[in-house]
């Protein structure tokens, strides 16, 4: 299990010789309440990433966040 930020390119082409499986993290950026980062779907499919590489021992990607959503910050997004 390994994140391709992390390996040189070495490293990269024999992990590439071992496994055909590549987990891509997928979260929106979005608000969760003055309480939670507006990271936090992007957080938790890292994580999920990392843990389902780990079993299937493949390799995961860098998070892709999907988009800035202020669905419930009206206030914000109509000042900016």
């Amino acid at each position: 299990m390994a994140n391709w930020e992390d390996l040189s390119m070495p490293e990269f082409d024999a992990l590439c010789r071992q496994t055909q499986t590549v987990i891509l993290p997928l979260g929106s950026v979005e608000e969760h309440g003055p309480h939670l980062p507006l990271g936090t779907d992007t957080f938790h499919a890292l994580e999920v990433a990392r843990r389902v590489a780990e079993i299937m021992e493949g390799v995961w990607d860098l998070k892709v966040p999907l988009k800035v959503n202020v669905a419930t910050g009206a206030d914000w997004a109509e000042a900016h």
